[in-house]
């Protein structure tokens, strides 16, 4: 039986031979190349044929599970392993390096303050207070009304400088106009352009904020402690009068100055405005929305001036 198969096997060979030889003639070089692998190739199978048939069952049980792990091994394990270093980790580097861009430092634009100081003393004029006994819509205080605060004077120094931003004030710092015991409180402010103002209601009734003055007109509207309002921007330089609809008597100033520079006095009229800087200087003194003056100031650096206009009659420019 074994001579038999040996026999076929040989006139295979045979056969493949002539029928590449065939094919030579008539395709050329390239065709004979490819035909003669291919007997090749059938040859080399039925000779492993044959062999796997004399193998015993135990040889051939082994020459089935060997190949198995072989193809395990390269076929998922190196190039899992080759695809996860090329693809991930090298254009994550490079792309986080190509697009960091350096952030440009924040410039200030307001000038360093000097070390000359201005001190002295100027006039305060008495408030004029309105009587708190007419209610409007028939209504009257519940409570006692407390007497206003004492009034103040304003400093400040004459010059050009940029306004104040507004978006650089957190509402939670931006000064308060009062109303507190059915007064405002302050009764003067002085405030930079460009400064927001909250106006909170900490009595036990209505109040109703607005103001018809040039340098800043708004109307608040009626509102109750709790309910307060928006901070009201005041974005040009003179004198704001404030008033509120429902309560005649209560009267305020805001001082909207265009310096960085300015002070308000005790109620003696007594001041004290320190890192100024050094030259002859103007400043303008506010003693109400209809009388002020201004005094021109030799500054020294690292010194103080001391002056005395206490005496000074009204004059010069007035706010608007």
């Amino acid at each position: 039986m074994i001579h038999k198969c040996l026999f076929i096997g040989r006139l295979g060979i045979i056969a493949a031979f002539l029928f590449a030889a065939k094919n030579v003639v008539a395709d050329g070089p390239n065709a004979s190349n490819t035909l003669f692998n291919g007997a090749i190739a059938s040859v080399e199978g039925r000779r492993q044929s044959q062999e796997i048939n004399q193998q015993s069952p135990e040889q051939k049980s082994a020459a089935q599970t060997a190949p198995v792990t072989s193809t395990s091994a390269t076929t998922t394990a190196a190039p899992a392993t080759a695809t996860s270093a090329t693809t991930t980790a090298a254009p994550a580097t490079a792309t986080s390096a190509t697009t960091s861009t350096p952030t440009a430092p924040a410039v200030s634009a307001v000038k360093p303050a000097g070390t000359a100081t201005l001190e002295g003393v100027v006039p305060v004029r008495p408030l004029k207070v309105a009587p708190s006994t007419k209610e409007k819509y028939g209504a009257r205080t519940t409570t006692v009304v407390d007497p206003p605060d004492p009034p103040t004077s304003v400093v400040w120094m004459v010059g050009s400088f940029p306004p104040l931003d507004s978006k650089s004030v957190p509402i939670a710092k931006a000064p308060a106009m009062d109303q507190r015991g059915f007064q405002f409180r302050p009764c003067v402010m002085a405030v930079q352009i460009g400064t927001p103002v909250s106006f909170p209601n900490k009595d036990p009734m209505y109040h109703s904020v607005f103001s018809y003055s040039a340098a800043r007109k708004f109307d608040l509207g009626r509102y109750r402690a709790g309910e307060e309002p928006d901070a009201v921007v005041f974005d040009k330089p003179g004198t704001v009068s404030l008033f509120c609809e429902i309560h005649e008597h209560m009267r305020a100033q805001i001082v909207v100055v265009d310096t960085p520079y300015f002070v308000l006095t005790d109620a003696k009229g007594n001041f004290t405005l320190p890192k100024l800087p050094s030259g002859s200087h103007t400043f303008h003194v506010w003693l109400g929305p209809k009388e002020s003056f201004e005094m021109t100031v030799d500054l020294k650096e690292g010194a103080t001036a001391k002056v005395d206009w206490s005496n000074q009659a009204p004059g010069g420019a007035k706010p608007k």
